[in-house]
């Protein structure tokens, strides 16, 4: 069964886009087959990625505001790509007192889903329409957090959020808690084993702070195409394992 994984935090800066985009890459390396949807309107997933624009037959745009049938664009053979549009924002002014628009991505995917073997979609940095979108579309969740920040004071109310939506999708559930930007300051120690105390499950990978994570971004490049031997590469390579027993 098709793994469809939402990466959510209503907190920007946690690392929603970084994740997504090597955790795919991870994956793809391991031989699945993945699909990333870049469901923010501010595209940094298609960003991140160096995805060129110009070359598109089609967006999420195109997918939400006009139903076309999902054809992806393919980064590598098996790690393909929703691109990510600005103009997605007008779908939310458009379609936010609809309630069957709330479930527009649920029904795009739901013709191509079996063709992979996990879809990764990246959430904009809010609990408003794209995320809630996502999460009627989704089995699972990943809630990057970073322990060192206020980004981890907010996390019951993503849970919460993920409550809510298991009244209308059953099949969801939180795959986990996943730390990131740790530096290793003992703050961050602190706050990461109140998180593991307190908001089980939570991966056992940590997501260390590397250098690395913004030169690959800046570049247009997963980490692994980027520092493949690099300890960045090593702790997504980590995350995939878990994530692929989860």
């Amino acid at each position: 069964m098709t793994k469809i994984i939402s990466i959510i935090n209503h907190k920007g800066g946690v690392g929603k886009t970084t994740t997504t985009a090597n955790l795919g890459a991870a994956l793809a390396n391991l031989d699945k087959k993945i699909l990333l949807v870049d469901f923010d309107p501010q595209a940094n997933l298609s960003d991140h990625l160096g995805i060129p624009f110009d070359e598109l037959d089609q967006d999420i745009v195109d997918v939400i505001m006009d139903d076309q049938s999902i054809e992806p664009f393919f980064i590598k053979e098996n790690l393909h790509i929703v691109a990510g549009n600005l103009e997605l924002a007008a779908a939310e002014k458009e379609f936010s007192n609809s309630i069957k628009a709330y479930i527009k991505l649920k029904k795009a995917l739901k013709s191509i889903t079996e063709s992979y073997d996990f879809v990764l979609i990246d959430c904009p940095p809010s609990l408003g329409f794209f995320t809630l979108n996502a999460l009627n579309a989704s089995t699972d969740v990943i809630i990057p957090v970073e322990p060192e920040g206020m980004a981890a004071g907010g996390l019951q109310t993503v849970r919460d959020a993920i409550s809510e939506v298991q009244d209308v999708n059953d099949d969801i559930k939180l795959l986990g808690v996943l730390i990131t930007k740790q530096r290793g300051l003992v703050v961050g120690k602190d706050l990461e084993e109140s998180i593991r105390d307190n908001h089980q499950p939570v991966f056992e990978t940590v997501i260390r702070n590397y250098k690395h994570f913004p030169e690959a971004s800046t570049l247009g490049l997963s980490i692994f195409d980027h520092a493949p031997s690099s300890n960045a590469a090593l702790d997504y390579a980590s995350l995939a394992k878990e994530v692929m027993n989860g």
